[in-house]
């Protein structure tokens, strides 16, 4: 039980650091790198056991028949849990998560799962944001370096046209001076 406690303080320490919410990915991680650091089998009990304390959940709303979105995503996360790393069968799982189907279980595995999925292609999509976002950044570089181009063309042939202008007046002048004589 301190182990779990010290994961779940390190998620929260994450969490805290990171400034970021917490997340079934991140969960994941964590227990991940710390059911490879066990020696242990893990148990369904534990794994319940250590959910209900985590989400705020009494072992007999988790076993009820309630349908509160916190008590069904406790009930979801520990049927996901139990069956990746406890290694128990569908019904086996469902027995322990209050008397439940085999085709719940199968069904809260999926959600979880789908869950974990969309976290990714949400940060995928953030990533490709971020990515067209720098080519975006990079094309108005370019382009204000090519404005920059323009304006200076645009000045030397101002400059050019008023020089134009001086030459062609004084040539004038000296026609006039000529037609004079």
């Amino acid at each position: 039980v301190r182990e779990m406690e010290g994961l779940f303080i390190s998620l929260m320490a994450q969490s805290s650091l990171n400034k970021k919410e917490i997340t079934i990915d991140m969960a994941r991680q964590l227990i991940d790198r710390f059911l490879n650091n066990a020696s242990q089998e893990v148990s369904i009990e534990y794994i319940i056991n250590v959910v209900t304390d985590r989400m705020n959940v009494t072992l007999e709303e988790f076993q009820s028949k309630s349908k509160k979105r916190e008590i069904v995503m406790a009930r979801q996360l520990a049927m996901y849990f139990a069956r990746k790393y406890a290694n128990c069968s569908y019904s086996m799982i469902g027995k322990k998560c209050g008397n439940k189907d085999h085709s719940t279980v199968i069904y809260a595995i999926q959600t979880v799962e789908n869950l974990i999925e969309k976290d990714k292609q949400i940060r995928e999509k953030d990533k490709q944001l971020k990515e067209n976002e720098k080519q975006l950044k990079e094309k108005d570089r370019v382009i204000v370096g090519k404005d920059e181009q323009l304006k200076d063309k645009e000045n030397k042939m101002s400059l050019k046209k008023k020089q134009m202008r001086e030459k062609d007046k004084q040539l004038k002048e000296k026609d006039a001076i000529i037609n004079k004589k």
